[in-house]
């Protein structure tokens, strides 16, 4: 999760939902990747200096590594960003595994985008039906994952405080149970 404005509002225990989107010409695909819940926040220059995240320093996502006292552009996969020093100033995010499901190799199609209308469309399957219900329907949320046909088109969400009051849905532990049997 390289967007620093997410990172900086999150706090321990916070529930994060991933999906991803893979364009093909003009259509969308999106995927349910799972979901994480945060076991702590670090800044990046612990990773190098405290040996309890001696671990996380072989991850990809690291951004940045300690070269002394500073710390210096470290991406992976990413061509380099050119305000890289400003996404390393929120914290590296730390998931309990406990309560963290997440499937890289085989993520669920939930939705597809034509290059239309919005929102997307949903898959018809139980599974994609039960994803869209948990995160969006019972919660009183309208909008779903695509928010716009260009631009900034796949707009954060706030769980929370997204829905209307009337209909909160279930407290994020129940919806943390609920999400685990469909990663």
């Amino acid at each position: 999760m390289c967007r620093p404005d997410v990172r900086n509002s999150l706090g321990e225990s916070d529930l994060v939902v991933f999906f991803c989107g893979c364009q093909d010409k003009r259509v969308w695909r999106y995927y349910f990747v799972g979901f994480g819940t945060i076991r702590a926040l670090v800044e990046r220059a612990a990773l190098w200096t405290n040996q309890a995240h001696a671990l996380y320093r072989k991850f990809f996502n690291v951004l940045a590594r300690l070269d002394g006292m500073r710390l210096v552009q470290s991406e992976t996969f990413h061509d380099y960003h050119n305000d890289w020093e400003h996404r390393a100033e929120a914290p590296y995010v730390l998931f309990d595994a406990a309560h963290t499901a997440f499937n890289l190799s085989s993520p669920h199609h939930v939705a597809t985008w034509d290059g239309a209308t919005i929102p997307e469309t949903w898959a018809a399957d139980a599974r994609s039906r039960e994803i869209e219900r948990l995160l969006f329907v019972e919660r009183g949320i309208d909008r779903r994952l695509r928010t716009a046909k260009s631009g900034y088109e796949h707009a954060k969400l706030n769980l929370v405080r997204a829905g209307r009051a009337t209909r909160p849905g279930r407290s994020l532990s129940e919806l943390t149970r609920a999400l685990m049997h469909l990663v």
